[in-house]
Formats: C-alpha cells, structure tokens, sequence
C-alpha cells in the first residue's frame, strides 16, 4: 500500500504527459471543449447524446463508450461495449466484452465474443450467445431465454431468475424464486425462496440449493448429486464453485471501485441534472466564486449539524434534517470534482468545460490525490465544501429566478 501511495501521483503525472502528446488526446481534450457530443479516437468512440442508434450496416472498429438515454445497438462492435442509459437493446455482434448499466429495461440478443456484464433496476432479457462469463444483477428480474447460450460460468442475482437457455460453465443464482427449464452443462448453485424445476430442464452436474421448499426431479433431471443445505451456514468442507477464483488486494482495488461508482453516479447525476452542475461550475469557475462556496459550504455544514443534534428529541425532523445533509455532501462531492476537472482542463483546452470530460477529469485527479495519507482527506474536504456552496447558491438563484414574474425575470 506505502509502494502505491508513493507511485501511484507519479504514475498519473506521467499518463497525463505522455497522453498530452499524443494526436487522440488532443481530440479527446478538443472534444471536451466543445459542444458536440461524439467523438472518434482511432476506432475508439466516445458518445454522450439522448439516443444511441447503430443499425445493422453500420461497424464500429474499436471500443465503443456511451452514456444516453436509450440505446439500439443493432450493429457490430469489434472491441468492448461499454454503456450507461435508461432502456438498451443490444442485438448486433460485439467482438470482446460488454459492461452495460441500465435504469429500466436491458434486452440483449446479440452475439457477444467475451463476458457479459449487466445490471438494471428493473430487468434484464438475454437471447444472445455468449463466448465468455455472465454476471447480471437486476431489482424485478433476470431471464436466459430459450435459444440463449453461455460458454463460461454465469452468475445471478434478482429478485426473479428464469433459466431456460443453455450454460456449459457453472451457475449461481441468488434470488426470491428460480425457474430451472433450461440445460446447465456444469454445478449448479442455487439460494432462493422457492425453486422450480422445468419439463425441459437439466443439470449435468451437481444441484445444490438453499431453498423452503423441497425438490423432486425427475429421473434423468440432475445427472450429479441433489443437495439441499443452508448456503449461509455452509460446512467448512463444502466446495464453492468459485473458489479458485483469487481476489487480488483490496488495499487499492477499493479505492478504484469508489472511484468507479463516484463516477457512475456522476453520469447519471448530469443525465438529470445538467443545468444544475452548469450553474455551479459557472459560479465557481472564478476565484472570488471558489471561495463563495466553500464559505457557504463550510456554514451550511455547521448549521446542518447543529439543526440535527438540537431537533434529535423531534425524530422525524432530525432524520429528515441529516438525511439532507448526506445527500448534500454527496451530490456536493460530485459538483466539486467536476469543478476541479473544469480548472485542470482549463489550461488546456482555453473555452468552456464539458461537464462529462470535467468529470471524467475530476475522478481521476481526485483518485490520485486521495492515495495522499492525510493531505488527501484534507482535498477531498475542501473540494466537497466547495461543491456543496456551488450547488446551494445555484439552487437559490434558480428558486428566485422562477419565483419572479415573466416581466422581472428579464432585464
């Protein structure tokens, strides 16, 4: 851990020198200045718009990163996939993996060359084949289709989980009910409230499952052995089926997944509420506006605080009070990492910031300097302070600006 906090500022000092000179980051940092919301770099696409349309014709020659509103993905992709949106359909042929968040809906049935990696709120449809892993995780539900196929493992968690397609790897599903109708050519682990055994399911290997009620299969359905245990008070000499899979040290890998959810967050948070962060980095783009915020910042914390231990005899409104400050420190910290990215690229691009590339920007620089013992924590402090002034100060004036009549809102 001492070796990556000494290296990892340098690391990043020498990513940023030598991408300068390169001609696909003076695009990407042109791009990032600009109005327009796609960019090409070599076969490396970058797309923030409402609608993502590829249709069959149409080939994309590298990786393909996009945060939209809703995406068709009907073409072909050579390299990864990797996209953020509010409903996706992905039914053309990508090349490597896929790494697809989505808020609502995710229809895959397309031709996937490596893993597949899925989440949605709502739920995932997969009718496509798959030359690697599938991990999927959804709020209502996760169905493999008929005519669906998975090479490697597949792992599922939902509140709902149909399995009718076709796996050769191992299978475990965490879930409230399973319905196995499909062919799982290996171990098969299961922890559910209820499990149902389809007509035209089987599992070449073991069954194991955790769940209240108890399984009758047919002859011929399970060609291993049939287990039922308590997964969550597992014997010790009871095999995982992922257990050779080595985890490496989570000294440095936890900070990358915060820095990774930080920056998830951030993209759904400007899909939303764009003009918000506009406002904010406007007002903090100058000096005497930076420290505006995080004067307003710093007292709005003190008062927060001090209305939540006064008002504690009063529950409701003390919860009320500090569920407001959690989320003011949060969205604040997302403001002020895309001001710090907006000052960093500054320099660079000389007009005004786009918002994604500030944020992009501002994750990174924040990762690196959060590997700082104690001066890290000191920044981090700072610029959420400043984000949290930028944001109150852009909500006030826009109550006042909607709060004035027609005739006074305009000079």
């Amino acid at each position: 851990m001492k070796t990556w906090k000494i290296a990892a500022p340098v690391l990043l000092a020498a990513v940023f020198w030598a991408a300068s000179s390169t001609p696909a980051f003076a695009s990407f940092v042109d791009w990032l200045g600009a109005e327009d919301e796609f960019v090409e770099m070599g076969g490396t696409r970058v797309i923030s718009m409402p609608t993502l349309r590829m249709t069959t014709d149409e080939i994309a020659l590298g990786d393909v990163y996009a945060a939209v509103n809703e995406a068709s993905v009907a073409g072909q992709i050579e390299g990864d996939l990797s996209l953020l949106a509010q409903e996706a359909d992905v039914s053309g042929r990508i090349g490597a993996d896929v790494n697809a968040a989505v808020l609502g809906r995710l229809l895959v049935g397309g031709e996937i060359g490596d893993d597949l990696r899925g989440a949605a709120l709502q739920e995932i449809v997969f009718e496509g084949r798959v030359g690697g892993d599938a991990f999927l995780a959804a709020g209502s539900g996760v169905t493999l289709a008929a005519g669906s196929y998975v090479q490697g493992a597949v792992a599922i968690s939902a509140a709902r989980v149909v399995i009718k397609g076709r796996v050769s790897g191992p299978v475990r599903v965490t879930a409230g009910a399973v319905e196995l109708d499909g062919v799982l050519e290996g171990n098969a682990l299961i922890d559910c409230d209820e499990l149902r055994l389809g007509p035209s399911g089987r599992v070449v290997g073991d069954l194991v499952y955790d769940a209240r009620n108890e399984v009758s299969p047919p002859e011929g359905f399970v060609g291993g052995q049939l287990v039922k245990t308590e997964l969550r008070e597992r014997p010790e000499d009871e095999t995982d089926l992922f257990s050779e899979v080595q985890l490496p040290d989570v000294s440095i890998w936890v900070n990358v997944y915060l820095a990774l959810v930080t920056l998830f967050a951030g993209v759904v948070f400007l899909l939303f509420l764009r003009p918000l962060a506009d406002g904010a980095v406007a007002f903090a783009g100058t000096g005497a506006g930076l420290g505006a915020s995080f004067g307003i910042g710093l007292v709005a914390v003190l008062v927060m605080l001090v209305l939540g231990v006064a008002c504690f005899l009063f529950l409701p409104f003390a919860l009320a009070v500090w569920a407001a400050l959690g989320a003011l420190v949060y969205f604040g910290a997302l403001i002020g990492k895309v001001i710090i990215g907006c000052l960093v690229m500054r320099p660079l691009i000389r007009r005004q910031c786009h918002p994604l590339g500030a944020l992009i920007v501002g994750v990174a620089v924040m990762f690196g300097v959060g590997l700082i013992p104690y001066v890290g924590d000191i920044i981090w402090l700072v610029v959420t302070l400043t984000g949290m002034g930028a944001t109150i100060l852009q909500l006030r004036d826009a109550r006042a600006t909607h709060g004035m009549p027609a005739d006074a809102a305009t000079p």
